[in-house]
């Protein structure tokens, strides 16, 4: 569906904030060069959202991306993959994309989601790497 729909969305009495939530499938690579995760939980890739009531993730260090290139990982990807703020890696899209890490993010209070590994971005990355067309997301199954 269009992110622009959000616009509209806001615009519904009764709703107090909307954001897009793109997702997709993003494999880290870490500081030895060997892929972070992908044997059985998901590798997750999508856009950082802003809003603390819309976003599961919390900023545990570092800053959110603000520029292309820019990401949030959760502390426990960065702890797998050796993986610190200031690092410049591969995240695989499934295409390779050279990104930046700017933050740690925890989930729930915690390192990550269980085994999961989560890379947040910006919202013109989410489109262009994670979605069939910028400004659309991918259906759910």
């Amino acid at each position: 569906m269009p992110t622009a729909l959000v616009k509209t969305v806001e615009g519904v009495p009764g709703v107090a904030a909307a954001a897009p939530d793109i997702q997709g499938a993003g494999q880290l690579v870490g500081a030895n060069g060997e892929a972070i995760g992908g044997k059985g939980p998901p590798t997750l890739a999508g856009n950082w959202i802003t809003d603390p009531e819309l976003n599961p993730y919390r900023l545990a260090e570092g800053r959110t991306p603000s520029r292309p290139g820019e990401v949030v990982i959760n502390r426990g990807a960065a702890d797998k993959g050796h993986l610190t703020i200031g690092d410049t890696t591969t995240l695989r899209t499934p295409d390779p994309v050279k990104v930046t890490i700017v933050g740690l993010a925890t989930f729930g209070g915690e390192d990550g989601m269980a085994q999961v590994t989560f890379t947040g971005m910006t919202r013109s990355d989410a489109e262009k790497y994670l979605t069939a067309k910028p400004g659309r997301r991918r259906p759910s199954r």
